[in-house]
C-alpha cells in the first residue's frame, strides 16, 4: 500500500501574454508546498509532472526544499498524461458555440479585449466561458479535435506509470486531470465532473490511498501549506 500526492500547478500568468509560467505568487504558492513536505518529512519514490512549464516549475518549488536538505526525493520525471487539455481545444470549441449563440460570440470577444489589456475582470469573464465549453466538452456535444473520454483514459493511463513498489508519490499536474482523477476516485459519473474542474484551488493537494493498482480518496484539494487567504488563487 501507498499514498498518491497530486497537486495542481500554481498560479499561471492569465493576463500575461505566456499562460504557460508562474506568477510571483505561483511560484509563493509552490515554495509554500515545498515547506510543507519539508516540514512533515514528505519524501517521494516517484515523480512526475506533465510537460508544460507550469507544472515543471511548481514540482522544482515543491521539492527544493526538501531536496536542499538532503532529504529522499526521487529523479522527476515527466508525462504528457499529465497535461491539461489543449488550448487549441477550447479554441475550438468556443467558436463552434459562438456560430450558435450570439451572446456567447459577444462574451468571448469581450474576454479576449480585457485579457490582451491585462485586466483582472477578464478572469470572471473566462471562468463563465470556459463552465459552457467544458460542459459541452464533457457531455460529448463536441468531440474534435479529441473526446473528453479519450482525454479522460490518457489522464488514467499515469496510474500505469507508476512502479509497483512505489510507497508515496507525486504528480504535479493541472486542474482538469486533478478532477478525472478525483472523479474516477469516487466514482462520479463523468458528466459530473464539472463541478469538481471549477473550484480545484492553486497548489491544492489530494491525497490518495494506492493499493493494487486502485485508488481511494484520503482528502481532496486540501490546502495545508496556505494560511493566509491572499495566497490562495483558482486561476
Amino acid at each position: 500500500m501507498g499514498y498518491i500526492y497530486v497537486v495542481r500547478h500554481g498560479q499561471a500568468d492569465s493576463l500575461g501574454k505566456n499562460y504557460d509560467q508562474l506568477t510571483e505568487l505561483g511560484h509563493e504558492q509552490a515554495r509554500l508546498l515545498g515547506e510543507y513536505f519539508l516540514q512533515f518529512r514528505i519524501e517521494f519514490d516517484f515523480i512526475a509532472s506533465g510537460t508544460l512549464n507550469r507544472q515543471i516549475q511548481t514540482l522544482k518549488g515543491a521539492i527544493d526544499p526538501s531536496v536542499n536538505k538532503g532529504h529522499c526525493m526521487a529523479k522527476p520525471e515527466t508525462f504528457s498524461d499529465l497535461n491539461e487539455f489543449d488550448p487549441q481545444l477550447w479554441i475550438h470549441i468556443a467558436n463552434e458555440i459562438r456560430k450558435e449563440d450570439p451572446e456567447f460570440a459577444k462574451q468571448l470577444e469581450r474576454y479576449k479585449v480585457l485579457q490582451s489589456a491585462g485586466r483582472e475582470s477578464s478572469r470572471e469573464i473566462f471562468m463563465k466561458l470556459i463552465q459552457r465549453i467544458l460542459g459541452e466538452w464533457v457531455e460529448g456535444i463536441h468531440t474534435e479535435p479529441y473526446s473528453f473520454e479519450d482525454y479522460h483514459d490518457k489522464v488514467l493511463n499515469i496510474l500505469n506509470h507508476i512502479p509497483k513498489d512505489a510507497s508515496s508519490v507525486l504528480l504535479v499536474t493541472s486542474s482538469t486531470p486533478v478532477a478525472v482523477i478525483a472523479g474516477h476516485s469516487i466514482g462520479l459519473a463523468k458528466r459530473d465532473y464539472l463541478p469538481l474542474m471549477r473550484w480545484i484551488s492553486n497548489t491544492s493537494l489530494s491525497v490518495y490511498q494506492w493499493e493494487g493498482g486502485k485508488i481511494s480518496p484520503i482528502t481532496i484539494n486540501s490546502f495545508p501549506h496556505i494560511e493566509n487567504p491572499d495566497q490562495m488563487s483558482l486561476l
